[in-house]
């Protein structure tokens, strides 16, 4: 466990880092699920950031296949352009990144869980195309896996195939009181009783209330409170 400007690597940032690596090396495929405030999105940006090759897509619930395919096409050539054309199109010219592209990388697409399983058949086309020089990462709320499963049940085209090609789901956990308690000692607060009421208040909830979310906007709103006054 280290700090490094305040970045504290749990368990859950530690194993993302691990099997982003792995995906990247070998071309896997993986599924990050995790409950809100795990701190999915934190770390596959401190990836993204560290790691050369790497492209980071993060779908919305209005997130069309278009949009989509555009914002991969925009990301290998560095580009902000929105494409009308066809989505068979802007495959090709993906393909044709993708034929020139001379070195191992990785598409990790955050957010999946915000989008219809209707669309989901459109990852699986973004992962046929990349396949042999890149690995993907789907990261995703823990409902996801459920709801990927009643979709599969109801016959969505496209679902099976989809989780079918996933090598392993990678789940993620709550923070532990020992985690906390460590985190704690790289927070620096102006008052220490502050910062023992805040530790406190973190441990005494339900571990299944728990998030690194939660837990770092009470730093953040009083280290904000202690600069005001």
């Amino acid at each position: 466990m280290t700090k490094n400007n305040f970045v504290y690597e749990n368990s859950n940032f530690l194993k993302i880092n691990k099997y982003c690596n792995l995906a990247h090396r070998y071309s896997a495929f993986y599924c990050i699920a995790g409950f809100a405030g795990a701190g999915k999105t934190f770390a596959l940006n401190q990836y993204t950031k560290n790691n050369s090759g790497t492209i980071l897509l993060t779908l919305g619930k209005s997130t069309s296949p278009r949009d989509l395919f555009n914002e991969l096409l925009n990301e290998f050539r560095n580009e902000s352009i929105y494409r009308s054309e066809s989505k068979g199109f802007l495959k090709r010219l993906i393909m044709d990144e993708i034929d020139a592209y001379d070195k191992k990388g990785l598409i990790i697409i955050d957010e999946t869980g915000q989008i219809e399983g209707s669309k989901l058949p459109y990852i699986k086309e973004i992962r046929d195309m990349t396949s042999t020089k890149f690995g993907l990462i789907l990261s995703a709320h823990k409902d996801f896996l459920s709801h990927s499963i009643n979709w599969k049940r109801k016959g969505k085209v496209g679902v099976e195939e989809l989780i079918s090609r996933i090598y392993s789901t990678v789940t993620l956990k709550r923070p532990t009181d020992g985690e906390i308690r460590e985190y704690f000692e790289f927070v620096e607060l102006k008052s220490s009783q502050m910062k023992h009421k805040l530790l406190n208040d973190a441990l005494k909830q339900d571990i299944e209330d728990r998030s690194w979310r939660a837990i770092w906007q009470s730093i953040t709103l009083q280290k904000m409170n202690e600069n005001q006054s």
